[in-house]
């Protein structure tokens, strides 16, 4: 099977299991394309699942990543950094998901992918 079609095969599956477990709806063939995307969703989908790492929807993001970016499947978490947040930090339930709370000043991210 080729790469790229293997990158879709996933990118199908990621965003079926993603709109699933959060109701986010992602660009199948964007995230197939381009790397900057696929680091964006990875990293979402390794917050949503850090509770969890052995979940259907991190392994495919694991085996996504290997594929898109080429690595071998020991450093298959090297690509995407998820910073660690406190557990004092606030978070408020938004339409599109938890975001850090903005009274405390605290840059939050918009979840604007594409």
């Amino acid at each position: 099977m080729s790469s790229s079609s293997e990158q879709l095969r996933l990118a199908a599956q990621i965003h079926l299991l993603l709109r699933r477990a959060t109701g986010r709806v992602i660009d199948i063939e964007w995230l197939a394309v381009n790397a900057e995307y696929a680091k964006e969703i990875i990293r979402v989908i390794r917050l949503h699942t850090a509770d969890d790492p052995m979940s259907t929807l991190a392994q495919l993001a694991d085996e996504f990543e290997q594929i898109m970016f080429s690595l071998p499947k020991s450093k298959a978490h090297v690509a995407v950094n998820i910073p660690k947040v406190k557990k004092q930090a606030a978070y408020v339930n938004t339409q599109l998901g938890p975001a850090l709370d903005t009274e405390n000043n605290v840059e939050r991210y918009v979840y604007g992918l594409r």
